[in-house]
């Protein structure tokens, strides 16, 4: 019941954050989009971890939240801050890989490898199209600087998406952490996309959508398990 009071309020902060950018209300983003994750940072750390998983994994977690608050501190800032948040999102990724490769084999957790390069193929072959259209968007743009950022980034994104499917607790698969992995790919691929390559339709409210569905579905996975 107390994880599901934290997702319901984070939902209503989320559902703020969305009405300020359909409305273009920058003051009202200010105060709602910083909410959503600070919500699930406070959830993680109150909560007792789910069945199976080590409570290590779950300050690993809290740790990345923290850097993806950071980036949505930077992104939504009144300069291009674009970079910041880039570098903010790839720690954010950094650390839920290492939480998860660290304590692989802890007590019930597991990194299943075989699948974990499996979906990383498949990850990256289904991102081929999109990736190759915010490459030429860059070129387009003389943003060739970002190109090595950019790259280096979404090898980073699709590696994190690929361990949280891959990983194990107590012989069940962390479908919901997968599904958070899933939604940071498509965020950060229209965020790219409309960005540099075409603009997209509510474009902007997709990219806040997708990710606030990711970052709620990995933190409520490592604080309980439909499963068990």
């Amino acid at each position: 019941m107390k994880i599901l009071t934290f997702d319901l309020v984070a939902l209503i902060f989320a559902i703020g954050d969305w009405y300020s950018v359909v409305r273009k209300d920058e003051k009202l983003q200010y105060v709602f989009k910083p909410l959503v994750p600070l919500t699930l940072i406070l959830m993680l750390a109150v909560s007792s971890s789910a069945n199976g998983i080590t409570s290590e994994r779950r300050y690993w977690i809290i740790a990345a939240l923290i850097f993806a608050l950071f980036g949505d501190v930077f992104l939504m800032l009144p300069f291009d801050g674009f970079i910041f948040g880039l570098a903010s999102f790839a720690i954010c990724h950094i650390l839920i890989i290492s939480g998860l490769l660290l304590t692989s084999n802890a007590k019930n957790s597991h990194i299943k490898f075989e699948y974990l390069i499996l979906f990383l193929v498949a990850y990256l072959i289904i991102g081929a199209a999109p990736l190759y259209g915010i490459v030429k968007g860059l070129f387009k743009n003389k943003l060739q600087k970002l190109l090595v950022p950019v790259f280096i980034y979404s090898l980073l994104l699709t590696f994190m998406a690929s361990t949280l499917l891959a990983s194990q607790v107590s012989g069940h698969f962390l479908y919901l952490a997968g599904i958070g992995g899933a939604f940071f790919v498509a965020s950060d691929m229209i965020l790219a996309f409309n960005k540099f390559a075409k603009p997209i339709r509510n474009g902007d409210l997709l990219v806040h959508v997708t990710y606030h569905v990711a970052i709620a579905s990995i933190a409520t996975a490592f604080v309980w398990i439909p499963c068990n």
